[in-house]
């Protein structure tokens, strides 16, 4: 009798596994790619205490994806952007050149209150680091900006499907809320911090850092190629060691969107749920 129950148990276990290795597992991961073109207008205390103002050009990439595949309440999005910047002062007839990387991540909860409509809420942890150059000055020629920071974060998004074609319209927005940065002390140079940081490195909140970035974009899925316009706009001002420090770009956004997918089993499912 045992001897029959167990031929039955293996018999059972070899005709459900191929069952379960087919049950398909999918992953899907939207990637925004895009380029913002504007303009840009910085105060940098350090380098001089004159505005300037110019041009700026960014490369960005989003990554936005869920979790878990069966679960689209919460996604989250990992984010890299170069930015690159030239700005002038025709008063002083002096020019600063800018180099920047941006690097993100965030998590959001998902609310779909009607179809087509998902309101935005979460949270973002961001690495902001921008170097400058200023051409003509022999004394202090180099300034950074460098900080952690957390953020708070939101959005609404709306989607309009039609039978061949798609459409969304997004607005993001965050603002810091804590986190931690670099300021050099007005006499000190960046030859003397490769030695000591003291006094340079300070905790940021609300109550000395400020800052607003929000975006609108307009996406348009076609038949083979998903197109992105939009808009966004960015301002940050922060003060330390008695030196303040702002900086602020209104910027046009194109790009293109494209999904990628990770999945398991030993076939492709049919029905793949994407982020959008």
């Amino acid at each position: 009798m045992k001897k029959n129950r167990l031929i039955l148990s293996v018999c059972l276990f070899a005709a459900f596994c191929p069952l379960r290795a087919e049950t398909p597992r999918v992953l899907a991961t939207e990637n925004d790619l895009a380029v913002k073109f504007g303009g840009m207008w910085m105060s940098d205390e350090y380098l001089s205490a004159l505005p300037y103002s110019g041009l700026s050009l960014h490369l960005q990439n989003e990554w936005w994806s869920y979790f878990k595949p069966e679960r689209t309440d919460f996604s989250y999005v990992d984010r890299l952007e170069i930015t690159g910047a030239l700005l002038y002062n025709p008063a002083y007839s002096n020019r600063i050149t800018a180099f920047g990387v941006n690097g993100s991540w965030g998590a959001y909860y998902n609310y779909r209150p009607v179809g087509g409509l998902t309101i935005l809420g979460g949270m973002l942890v961001e690495i902001d680091w921008l170097g400058k150059y200023m051409s003509r000055s022999v004394n202090k020629p180099y300034s950074m900006d460098f900080a952690t920071n957390l953020h708070l974060s939101g959005g609404v998004s709306y989607d309009i499907k039609r039978p061949k074609t798609a459409y969304r319209i997004r607005y993001m927005i965050r603002t810091p809320f804590a986190g931690c940065m670099f300021v050099p002390e007005m006499g000190g140079s960046y030859y003397e911090m490769l030695f000591s940081l003291k006094n340079t490195v300070h905790a940021s909140f609300f109550t000395n850092k400020a800052g607003l970035r929000h975006e609108l974009t307009f996406d348009m899925r076609f038949k083979t190629t998903t197109w992105r316009l939009g808009i966004e706009h960015e301002y940050l001002q922060y003060h330390a060691n008695n030196l303040r420090f702002s900086r602020e770009q209104v910027s046009l956004v194109a790009g293109c969107i494209f999904n990628t997918y990770t999945f398991g089993g030993r076939r492709k499912p049919d029905n793949i749920q994407t982020v959008w």
